[in-house]
């Protein structure tokens, strides 16, 4: 995103510190209702009693909001839960273990229930209680038995009621559902974990769930469960709409590699448009050539670093990419370097003579992660342009910045989530990117910022998510490899700082030598415009050099007049020209 200049990454750690810390952006699992008692009141009409020759549903309202309540078909029961969204009733009902979505709408005392692609027109009466039955199918979905649903497909060897499994391997599985009920983004989750916590062991832990910044319709939830004992770790993506909701699942393993996230993130992806079949997408290791370490590289990803220890950039097929270990040096307003620049500079226009070409350095006053991100995103662009590479441009934060554990004890840490524009050539394209960012104080009038970054086209960014997750996590390193690495590194930046030192005398000290060069040619053009002067004038000043004292004499007879004042004190009379009078010839430069 940044395209940042790096320079030797000290701590090794925040690379991977920041790819854990990268989360989503947080939403509250949806309440039954969310705007307290006049929400509340307006669920009222929905309470009563619906009946047809096939079906009866009975609802209550909950004191906390929503509704619960029976339908009832054939003799049989199952559980309801529903809550209004607008003018429409949005709800589920349980059926042996399976969890079936419904709407309803009302006209007058009619009620439109619609499930499993069926419409039944209910007439609002009293209750008419049923016995009890079990099923896994909807029994109410177009096409089903009226005498009851078939057997169970809900055991844990296959998926969840109303699931289908698209890739399936050792660690874990993918599963795709379509939810018609469900028409946003919080409904679609809420019903999809209340599916999931009949197939886990118990309910999955959502650590946050996220709706796309531009396009609210889709938006997902990362988990933790277990399953038959084991931990496991997923994501659920959605895409919804009039039509209802398309549900994405993947689960994996916990301790599951980036290779087999890589695995799972195959198949038909419903909530996200088709994606490349399970078997075209293939993870390599990339061992980092120094043998500092390695990283799990899906298809079509590649990186070129060299070594673990300094700024990782894995680049996806299209235009994703993941940066770890990012860090940039950065010297502010006023520093030594930045001053003598600023000096060099005034004294070139003083003598009106262009400035030296300034050295490329970035300058900001030290400050956290956020507003550090705010004063060098120009100066990043200006850079990047400067290569040939896309202007750069923060659009916005998208939520806000969240503290994190700083890994240099003087440190400021934050994660963020921002909106970035990328344009080459007048075409602009927008990114998402989260991202750790560290800033801590070096000395001397210079400070460090540290990046990881996963970034992707906003367009594909929730799809892009896991996967850079998962890249971001396989890095590893080889501890003994690393110091040797760092120790040499160190060891050449000092030699490189070194060497900078010298070259900026060495540029100091010309550029003074260029300058009195300068100066010393301005001043003996105005002494030849002396000796003009002088003629015309016709005199000269001569001076007593043991008194001081100095007089005008007629220039034609001036050589005499001090030839005969010196006859019986040799020496003590000179002569002064009018060019010494006025522009004294400075030493010459050292050469």
């Amino acid at each position: 995103m940044m395209m940042f200049r790096s320079t030797v990454g000290a701590c090794l750690s925040l690379m991977l510190v920041g790819a854990a810390a990268l989360g989503s952006n947080i939403l509250d699992e949806p309440k039954a209702s969310r705007s307290g008692a006049a929400d509340a009141a307006s669920l009222d009409p929905w309470a009563g009693t619906y009946q047809d020759a096939q079906v009866t549903l009975e609802l209550k309202a909950n004191p906390a909001g929503g509704y619960g309540g029976m339908l009832r078909s054939q003799d049989r029961k199952y559980p309801v839960a529903a809550r209004a969204d607008g003018d429409q009733l949005i709800g589920a009902f349980q059926s042996s273990g399976g969890n079936f979505g419904f709407t309803a709408t009302a006209d007058g005392n009619t009620l439109k229930f619609i499930t499993g692609g069926k419409t039944y027109r209910l007439q609002k009466q009293g209750v008419n209680p049923l016995g009890d039955s079990s099923s896994a199918a909807n029994p109410l979905a177009a096409g089903a038995s009226p005498a009851g649903p078939g057997p169970a497909t809900g055991a844990r060897g296959g998926a969840p009621v109303g699931y289908e499994v698209v890739v399936a391997t050792d660690a874990g599985k993918k599963l795709v559902a379509h939810k018609a009920e469900a028409k946003s983004v919080p409904i679609a989750l809420t019903t999809t974990l209340q599916d999931l916590a009949r197939w886990f062991d118990g309910r999955p832990v959502a650590k946050g769930a996220f709706t796309d910044a531009k396009e609210h319709r889709r938006g997902g939830a990362p988990f933790t469960a277990k399953l038959n004992g084991q931990s496991v770790k997923g994501v659920i993506l959605c895409d919804t709409g009039d039509q209802g909701a398309d549900i994405a699942v993947t689960y994996c393993r916990a301790d599951a590699s980036a290779s087999e996230w890589a695995k799972l993130s195959g198949g038909a992806d419903a909530s996200l448009g088709a994606a490349a079949p399970a078997n075209s997408i293939k993870t390599e290791t990339y061992a980092f050539p120094d043998g500092t370490g390695t990283i799990q590289l899906p298809a079509g990803w590649k990186t070129s670093a060299r070594t673990a220890i300094q700024a990782i950039v894995v680049e996806g097929p299209a235009g994703q990419f993941v940066t770890l270990g990012q860090s940039s040096s950065v010297n502010t307003p006023d520093s030594f370097i930045v001053q003598n620049q600023i000096k060099l500079a005034a004294n070139a226009r003083q003598m009106g003579f262009p400035p030296p070409k300034p050295i490329e350095m970035l300058v900001a006053p030290y400050t956290g992660p956020v507003e550090a991100l705010k004063n060098l995103v120009p100066q990043f662009s200006k850079m990047s342009q400067a290569r040939g590479g896309p202007a750069i441009t923060l659009d916005n934060i998208l939520e806000p910045p969240k503290p994190a554990q700083a890994a240099f004890p003087n440190g400021q840490a934050a994660s963020v989530y921002i909106a970035v524009t990328h344009t080459t050539s007048g075409v602009a394209t927008h990114y998402r990117s989260r991202a750790q960012i560290e800033t801590w104080l070096i000395g001397n009038g210079a400070w460090s910022m540290y990046l990881t970054e996963l970034a992707a086209p906003d367009v594909s960014f929730d799809k892009d998510w896991p996967v850079m997750l998962a890249i971001a996590q396989s890095l590893k390193t080889d501890p003994q490899a690393v110091k040797r690495a760092s120790d040499r590194a160190l060891d050449a930046q000092k030699q490189n700082f070194a060497a900078m030192q010298r070259a900026n005398a060495t540029r100091q000290e010309a550029f003074d030598g260029y300058l009195k060069s300068q100066q010393r040619n301005s001043i003996i053009r105005s002494r030849s415009a002396m000796d003009f002067d002088e003629v015309i004038r016709g005199d000269r000043t001569v001076e007593d050099t043991r008194t001081g004292e100095r007089r005008s004499v007629d220039l034609g007879n001036v050589d005499a007049i001090v030839d005969r004042l010196n006859a019986s004190d040799p020496g003590r009379y000179v002569q002064i020209p009018l060019r010494d009078e006025m522009y004294p010839l400075p030493p010459e430069p050292n050469r």
